[in-house]
């Protein structure tokens, strides 16, 4: 009966992931040129399906188990103009969190916050057959489809070139740190001030 039940159990997880926004500034790689960096991702449902694929519970003994995986506007944005990569301001962490979810790309949303995406937010469905019995010659053991809208990405000028500065502090940090490193002081200037 236990094993059952954790079987059951684990065929009928459900993973909601909704409203996510990482956002990364920054104003010092490249003078003059702030940028922010960023991914935000309207939903991501990770769910059981039935035989129609509407959402729904599986069953113990079903020989097919189906998954259904809902992707809506995933997108990564490399924001340079002055407008949209000034680094952000609150006064709250409750404010913070309100200009972090409205900038969240939604469907027709697009004059809310205008965001360059490098990466424009995609939507899809993923769905998945995983066949319980594998003693099937004639049956694969996994099956999946995958239905994306569209997916596009461009780079402008003002892109690239704070991308190959970024990459020149990189390497400034990496070359810099390895030929000095033999000068380095063996204990702290807090715990050996002298």
């Amino acid at each position: 009966w236990a094993s059952s039940l954790s079987m059951k159990v684990m065929d009928n997880i459900q993973f909601f992931v909704e409203k996510v926004h990482v956002r990364f500034e920054d104003t010092r790689s490249v003078e003059g040129q702030p940028f922010a960096v960023g991914l935000t991702l309207d939903q991501l449902h990770i769910e059981s399906a039935n035989e129609n694929w509407q959402p729904s519970f599986n069953s113990v003994g079903e020989s097919i188990k189906h998954k259904l995986i809902t992707l809506k506007n995933a997108g990564i944005y490399f924001n340079t103009k002055q407008s949209n990569s000034a680094p952000m301001r609150w006064r709250s962490q409750q404010e913070f969190c309100n200009i972090m979810e409205r900038q969240v790309w939604r469907d027709g949303d697009k004059v809310k916050y205008n965001h360059q995406f490098i990466v424009s937010p995609i939507s899809g469905v993923m769905k998945g057959e995983i066949a319980a019995n594998t003693n099937l010659d004639y049956q694969p053991r996994m099956r999946f489809s995958i239905d994306i809208d569209s997916i596009a990405g461009s780079l402008d000028h003002h892109q690239y070139s704070s991308i190959i500065g970024v990459m020149d502090n990189f390497s400034l940090y990496t070359k810099g740190g390895s030929k000095y490193a033999k000068y380095r002081p063996l204990k702290g200037v807090n715990s050996d001030p002298i």
